[in-house]
């Protein structure tokens, strides 16, 4: 019961200001560059893999395209745009993470994960470091110069 109790804060507490202002914020900013972006590309972070040019154009495939604007939207919301702008492979560690999850907590050979256990190490690397900013910032310390001002965390 404890676990549910936990869960249902944080789910609640993703449901409050500021992270609902934020997420309609950025939803409503980058929606119009979902497929194309100012300079008639789309931005290679909403591309990810398997994209084929094809003349003036690019096809991609939906769902991964999809899969990478809402990560990278809910993560800006709830981290910050910071931790994003220092970690730009998060989206496809996350989905490689994602991929061997089931397979790491079962136990499976490290050889078959190799991928998903690099990913999760990077993952855990990123948001340590974010971690030890945000508190050196909440604190009133100087923050590392790339992390800049974290007050949208």
């Amino acid at each position: 019961m404890l676990i549910y109790g936990t869960v249902h804060w944080s789910f609640n507490a993703l449901r409050k200001e500021p992270i609902l202002s934020m997420t309609a914020k950025l939803v409503s900013e980058r929606t119009p560059q979902l497929i194309s972006s100012p300079s008639g590309w789309p931005c290679v972070w909403k591309i990810g893999k398997g994209q084929i040019k094809r003349g003036e154009s690019i096809e991609v495939d939906l769902f991964p395209l999809t899969m990478n604007f809402v990560g990278e939207i809910a993560t800006t919301a709830i981290m910050g745009r910071a931790f994003v702008d220092n970690n730009p492979g998060i989206m496809e560690d996350l989905w490689a993470f994602d991929a061997g999850f089931n397979a790491i907590l079962l136990g499976l050979p490290t050889i078959r994960l190799r991928r998903s256990k690099a990913a999760r190490a990077r993952m855990h690397a990123a948001m340590n470091e974010w971690d030890h900013a945000v508190l050196a910032s909440m604190n009133g310390k100087d923050t590392e110069h790339k992390w800049g001002d974290l007050s949208d965390v």
